[in-house]
């Protein structure tokens, strides 16, 4: 059977944007555009890999995509004096100066010829918004964008929205959430719960209100956000990185080369949601008075508001920075060593278990229900320890991020060690999933 090319991501393109009734370009324009991309990712500039992201977009069209209000912050459109041809050589050049974290290449085809035209700004509330950093985004323009994520790797989208992922041999049309499913959220669940209680102890009685059974569901997903941040930065560093959730406190089957305790993102979350709850408190509590003719009330209120805004700000940027501070740690060979309230307790960490797993299996399913036998054998260095210590240690969980991005999550489920892949860690899903993503407006502040 033969490998999937970038002529199979463009057919998927294609389909999806017929069945929507978008004026669709012909099939070979996004043919060509997907083998040009695919061509691109496999060079290098000035000896970096090349990754930007892509907007299809007409540039006679801008002004059907802008909002009645324009804010300071909103993407705008820059033209180039002129238009470059849609070549490997050139994309190669003009990528370097984007970053896929700030700004895209626009390209759209003119008759039969696609052209580079311009570049998009202000992406940064896009990429902040999926990766769990803001709480909302700008539409993004054009009919549909791609990125170039790695050597043969390039994704395909539609506003926040996947449509379908090239990786190198394979189209990926759909990923796996274990964190938020059993059986490894059950491994979580105490550590859930025991996180709600310091949360009620943190905030005061009279906020507490807030904090209904809904809430408690947005803490338990914001939780594992929490733990995609630190797994996205690793990747971002592209140098790969391996952390490990363990009840174990003894150390078993370790050998912990630099020793220390950081629990600042437990501590630094707990705050956040505890400022989150207050300050929706005293919001809300100021929009019931706004008719009471007790400006004195009104006035305390407001001030409340304000210092809880800035306290709310203080704790996310704490949490913020903790994230930063424990995915950096991955930078020392060896893995971070954490418990399962992200406690760190030290990193260049050595496993030196050495009983082989004899029951491997993929997991194709965020549950574990559909499995696939694995070779041990098949498997790095990195990946084979991460394998001998969770099948000596049930309960544990293995976390591996590759060099090339790639991440697979290992724990022992019911006697068989568990691996899944194409793990979901962004706010986005695959249109193939089946869940609508809505695009985002930015939030206006209060």
């Amino acid at each position: 059977m033969p490998f999937p090319t970038p002529i199979e991501l463009a057919k998927k393109v294609s389909a999806y944007l017929t069945r929507k009734k978008i004026n669709t370009p012909n099939v070979s324009i996004l043919k060509d555009l997907f083998q040009i991309l695919f061509n691109a990712s496999l060079k290098t500039e000035e000896s970096e890999s090349i990754k930007f992201h892509l907007v299809y977009m007409d540039p006679d069209s801008i002004k059907d995509e802008l909002p009645l209000l324009i804010r300071e912050n909103f993407w705008q459109a820059i033209p180039l004096s002129e238009k470059l041809e849609f070549n490997t050589r050139n994309l190669v050049k003009v990528a370097c100066a984007t970053d896929p974290r700030s700004s895209s290449i626009a390209v759209y085809n003119f008759g039969t010829t696609l052209y580079i035209w311009g570049f998009i700004d202000q992406a940064i509330s896009y990429n902040a918004f999926v990766n769990f950093e803001s709480e909302g985004c700008y539409d993004r323009p054009g009919l549909f964008q791609a990125s170039i994520l790695g050597i043969g790797h390039i994704a395909a989208y539609t506003g926040i929205q996947k449509i379908a992922e090239l990786k190198q041999d394979r189209i990926i049309e759909s990923t796996t959430s274990p964190f938020t499913n059993p059986p490894l959220s059950s491994l979580l669940h105490n550590t859930m719960y025991k996180l709600i209680k310091e949360i009620r102890k943190k905030t005061p009685k009279k906020a507490l209100s807030i904090l209904d059974s809904d809430r408690e569901k947005q803490i338990i997903h914001d939780w594992h956000t929490v733990l995609c941040r630190i797994i996205l930065r690793i990747q971002n560093f592209g140098h790969g990185g391996t952390l490990l959730i363990t009840p174990d406190t003894r150390n078993t089957f370790l050998n912990v080369k630099y020793q220390l305790v950081y629990d600042r993102i437990r501590n630094s979350f707990i705050s956040m949601i505890s400022n989150e709850i207050q300050n929706l408190f005293f919001f809300e509590s100021f929009i019931t008075e706004c008719d009471n003719k007790n400006d004195t009330i009104k006035k305390s209120l407001s001030l409340s508001v304000l210092i809880s805004d800035n306290d709310l700000d203080d704790s996310r940027e704490s949490l913020n920075a903790a994230i930063w501070f424990v995915s950096l740690l991955t930078k020392v060979d060896g893995l971070v060593l954490l418990n399962r309230q992200l406690q760190v307790r030290g990193f260049g960490v050595e496993i030196t278990a050495d009983t082989i797993p004899s029951n491997l299996y993929m997991a194709r399913d965020s549950k574990g229900k559909k499995l696939q036998k694995l070779d041990y054998n098949h498997f790095g260095t990195r990946h084979r320890s991460l394998m001998r210590y969770c099948w000596a240690n049930p309960g544990s969980i293995g976390i591996v991020v590759s060099q090339d991005s790639d991440v697979r999550i290992i724990s022992k489920i019911d006697n068989k060690l568990l691996l899944w892949e194409n793990i979901k860690l962004q706010l986005m899903d695959f249109i193939s999933e089946g869940r609508s993503v809505k695009r985002q407006k930015k939030r206006p502040k209060k």
